[in-house]
């Protein structure tokens, strides 16, 4: 996955799970080595049911917490502290 696009038609291509699929690509990409680690069912549900108890409002709703999140794999991506 790229981190450098735009992360909002994700939103509609991924229909009910972009912040699973977008938080398991970052954990992939940045944290391979924890990868033995970590049950990734049980993180990806996490992040399901993460991004189904957003409200609905008109800021802090589950399109900010996509953007959010996928704003953090960015900057870890293209951060010079990551060396």
């Amino acid at each position: 996955m790229k981190w450098n696009n735009d992360p909002f038609p994700l939103i509609d291509v991924l229909d009910d799970h972009p912040m699973a699929f977008i938080g398991k690509s970052a954990v992939e990409h940045f944290c391979w080595e924890m990868l033995d680690d970590i049950n990734m069912k049980k993180f990806v549900r996490f992040l399901e049911q993460l991004q189904v108890k957003y409200q609905r409002n008109p800021f802090h709703n589950e399109t900010h917490g996509i953007d959010v999140l996928h704003a953090f794999a960015y900057f870890m991506n293209n951060s010079t502290m990551k060396d």
